[in-house]
């Protein structure tokens, strides 16, 4: 082995059993350690010589420091490249690293500091004159100033290690090598400027666009202003040191049956029923309308809840010439119409054509709206599913269509929307899409152009689409857009558009003001043409794509779906007997090739899985332009077995990928929302206790690897799985939707929503619970809904700006002794390749883990699972206990500079 390093930071804290005295604190003065700087739960300290470092190596016992590594604490994260501060080299080679204003007084930099920034460092800043913008993982903050003031820095103060000025390649986005399609011509550009030099370079703006500068994001530092610019002229404004990062938008993004429902629902109230290898005949008229009555019997009604959707639009949507609203079949619930609203981004409401708006040219609306809320219909399968049944029928259903065919429709426009509106829609600009359909579906008050918002509220919004690939664009960016579902999560105020009514002034309008919105977000699919990919190793074009890289959503990849059909014997991939992806006999605990993945060093992607290899909903009845031949289109009146659509036939068609994975989520979370309200009177659950809540529930699909491919439910029940590992893993995320372990008597739970907050790194909460049923698992999950991060940082390491941590304990006895076991968040294996007892979806404890447990510094989520044999008896309950590491910038408004932080906890199988 070799000796420590001379250059670390570390984490050191008084382990859990040792006594209290003497401190942390006291232990490093006592040692000579010159650097750190303490809280109340734990230390950091920086050592820079070999000599300090050993000593620290040495006090790592059990009678005196637990040491915790950061080893990318003198790391800088952008997305073009990592900035090393020992070394000062950034590890990349893209166009501009010494492009830097050095003639300006002022610039743009990144202090590096010797411990994660503390409030009262980035105040100092603020009393030098810096602007202090957003913070840059691992310890470094951006800040924007006089160059004399940061050179002053690091010699003047201990906690400050170095500074290093941000050079033009580090800021530009998609301009200096340009896709194929893009001429170089005037474009859609986002150019992110600091608030304080804001007057200059908007009028430079001003007077280099053809059309006026628009906002499409503010941080409360630094807004996001939207323009037309050419390549050249964007590469110059990235070299002033007052401009953040510059993006061109070129490219365009890319747009249920019952047995999703049975795999993801399992038997209503009974844990480790969901996710079947098989989901066998159906043997009742309905199976989910038994587990609807279920839900109806504890209060739980969908139509209290809406859920929005950004797509293709929905059937022949609702605007009709006749006298009463057209209403698409699959949303008639009852006799009532649950879709409650449409606009449409590709048409003017001026424009003549009011019977087309949010009209679905491609099917693609349509079938997602009908796997998330479309209602049961006669047609089945050979097995006696329903062709259409939606994971919550009845709910309310809001549809802004975003995409519009332009092919062999005849009717489509990319024209965008004019009236009433200061900047003209763009189809290629989806950062103004999204803000135009949050305003939309949820301004308070009416809108030019439309009436009333939405009743009830849309507080969902279900996002099937995602940015696409070509040349300079990585749509695995953290950019505007997953931006923009990060602020608007917590407030979708933080959305805004200018309205100009006719005849009147300019008008600007935002979401719903202090509003928060749970966005559920497709993975995205890897291109390929029809059949199967074998689930890919992890290889870098396997990421999962924007928005699915924001943070503060549920990001949804996709499994196979049941279908174990035998077609009479035609292959997979006839016509009559559409096979897809080579779904004889398909295992729905395995993630589909298609569905993109995650990443290899626990920065956690996606969030959940559910079925999308062959999902069916119905077929628009506003055009069969594109499937009238299409052989994805149910078929019927021949001799093959594989469909049955009596006696409906011709209104289903199937469709594959992550897009109709994700609805079942969204119809899930529609459900979990009414059911805070009916058993726990929580009417507006915040979306961080949402995705504790629906993550909590989730199914690990490999409860046990034999080997490299060989998934089992136990030793002897084992099938291929290539790649997959038990959850948490970079396919299944936290594993699959699931339904089986909600909805329970009440004194199963316990949920906390943001009632704390944290201010300042060391602050703590507790809670002790009992434990209900000592025989079944615990699961504890964490949340906290993080701040934006800065579009320059690299997503796919670090995109935390808050960092919590989450731990759980228990004491028993045994005669006069007591014992301490404990957990920690995201603490599942010591070897991401372990097979068999290395790994099992369950968390390790001090008493079984063969390495040193750690906290998570990737995630805003942290979870625990508990397995029943690690519960002692005679124990004295959970405690639970949240700590604030690192609290950096304002988690709580999305325009504001406070440092603070909350958080959300659900349990499942304890109580107060």
């Amino acid at each position: 082995m070799g000796g420590p390093a001379a250059a670390e930071t570390v984490i050191a804290r008084r382990p859990s059993d040792a006594p209290a005295t003497p401190t942390a604190e006291q232990i490093l003065r006592d040692n000579g350690f010159p650097d750190f700087w303490c809280y109340p739960t734990h230390c950091v300290v920086s050592v820079d010589d070999a000599v300090l470092s050993e000593r620290l190596q040495g006090l790592d016992r059990p009678d005196m420091l637990e040491l915790e590594p950061l080893p990318d604490a003198r790391r800088v994260f952008f997305a073009r490249g990592t900035w090393d501060a020992e070394t000062r080299a950034i590890d990349s080679a893209v166009p501009g690293l010494d492009e830097v204003p050095s003639s300006s007084p002022t610039s743009l930099f990144v202090v590096v500091f010797k411990a994660f920034p503390e409030p009262g460092w980035i105040a100092e800043l603020r009393g030098l004159g810096l602007v202090p913008l957003e913070p840059m993982p691992q310890m470094g903050y951006k800040v924007w100033g006089p160059r004399a003031v940061v050179a002053s820095l690091p010699g003047g103060r201990r906690h400050v290690r170095t500074v290093y000025e941000v050079p033009a390649g580090l800021k530009r986005f998609r301009v200096d090598t340009l896709p194929s399609g893009d001429a170089g011509g005037p474009a859609v550009t986002h150019v992110h400027v600091v608030d304080a030099a804001a007057s200059d370079v908007v009028n430079l703006l001003a007077s280099l666009s053809p059309r006026p500068p628009a906002k499409a994001l503010r941080t409360g530092t630094v807004t996001a202003w939207s323009v037309l610019l050419t390549p050249p002229q964007a590469i110059d404004l990235s070299r002033r040191g007052d401009v953040v990062a510059v993006a061109r938008e070129t490219l365009p993004v890319e747009p249920s049956d019952e047995r999703t429902n049975r795999i993801i629902g399992g038997t209503f109230g009974t844990p480790g029923t969901s996710w079947p290898a098989s989901v066998g005949t159906n043997a009742s008229p309905y199976y989910w309308e038994g587990f609807m009555a279920s839900l109806a019997s504890i209060g739980i009604d969908p139509s209290n809840q809406s859920i929005g959707f950004l797509d293709t639009g929905v059937d022949e949507a609702l605007v009709r010439a006749g006298p009463t609203p057209n209403c698409p079949p699959h949303l008639l619930q009852g006799g009532d119409c649950r879709l409650i609203f449409t606009t449409d981004a590709s048409e003017d409401f001026d424009s003549g054509v009011l019977d087309m708006r949010a009209d679905d040219w491609l099917n693609h609306g349509t079938t997602v709206t009908a796997v998330a809320a479309g209602r049961t219909t006669d047609s089945r399968d050979s097995r006696g599913w329903a062709f259409e049944h939606g994971v919550a029928p009845g709910v309310n259903v809001a549809m802004s269509a975003i995409f519009r065919s332009t092919s062999t429709c005849g009717e489509g426009s990319t024209v965008g929307r004019n009236a009433f509106l200061e900047t003209q829609l763009s189809l290629s600009d989806f950062p103004l899409l999204l803000r135009y359909s949050l305003v939309e579906m949820t301004a308070e008050g009416n809108l030019p152009g439309r009436s009333a918002a939405p009743d009830p509220p849309i507080r969902i919004f279900n996002h099937s689409w995602n940015r696409i690939s070509e040349y300079t664009y990585d749509p695995k960016d953290y950019d505007l857009t997953a931006q923009l579902i990060d602020q608007t999560s917590r407030n979708l105020a933080a959305a805004t558009l200018v309205y100009r009514p006719l005849g009147g002034g300019p008008e600007t309008w935002t979401g719903a003001s202090g509003q928060p919105a749970l966005h559920v977000l497709s993975a995205g699919n890897r291109e390929h043409a029809l059949g199967e990919l074998d689930m890919p190793l992890w290889v870098e074009n396997a990421e999962v794509f924007s928005p699915g890289t924001a943070k503060n959503g549920i990001t949804v990849g996709a499994t196979r779906t049941d279908d174990p059909r035998t077609c009479n014997g035609l292959p997979s991939y006839d016509p009559d007997c559409w096979g897809a992806e080579n779904l004889m006999g398909s295992n729905p605990r395995v993630v589909t090739g298609f569905s993109r993945v995650g990443y290899p060093n626990f920065r956690l992607k996606p969030d959940l899985v559910a079925p999308g290899s062959r999902v069916y909903g119905r077929l628009t009845e506003r055009g069969p332009c594109e499937t009238e031949n299409d052989p994805c289109r149910v078929r019927y009146g021949t001799s093959s077995v594989c469909d049955l659509e009596e006696p409906n036939p011709g209104e289903k068609i199937w469709m594959r990928g992550t897009s109709f994975a994700t609805p079942a989520v969204s119809g899930a979370a529609a459900l979990v929302r009414d059911w805070l309200r009916a058993a726990f009177s929580r009417s507006t659950p915040s979306p961080a206790l949402m995705r504790s809540v629906l993550v909590a529930g989730a199914r690990n699909l490999v409860p046990w690897r034999e080997a490299w491919g060989s998934c089992c439910e136990d030793p002897s029940n084992c099938w291929p799985c290539a790649d997959m590992r038990p959850a948490p893993d970079q396919y299944q995320g936290w594993g699959g939707l699931s339904l089986d372990r909600l909805f329970g008597d009440t004194s199963r739970y316990y949920l906390y929503d943001q009632g704390t907050t944290f201010t300042a790194p060391g602050q703590t909460f507790t809670k002790t619970l009992t434990i209900t049923d000592p025989t079944k698992p615990i699961t504890v999950v964490l949340a906290w809904t993080d701040r934006a991060s800065t579009p320059t940082v690299d997503s796919t390491q670090y995109n935390l700006v808050n960092d919590l941590d989450l731990m759980v304990t228990t004491q028993w006895a045994e005669g006069e002794v007591r014992f301490l076991r404990r957990w920690r968040g995201n603490h599942y294996y010591c070897d991401r390749d372990a097979v068999q007892s290395g790994r099992t979806g369950y968390s390790l404890d001090n008493g079984n883990s063969p390495c040193t447990l750690t906290f998570d510094r990737k995630n805003n989520l942290e979870k625990i699972d508990i397995h029943p044999s690690r519960i002692p008896p005679n124990n004295l309950g959970v405690k639970i206990v949240v700590t604030a590491a690192a609290i950096t910038a304002d988690g709580v408004d999305v325009f504001g500079s406070t440092p603070r932080q909350d958080f959300a906890i659900a349990v499942e199988n304890a109580h107060e």
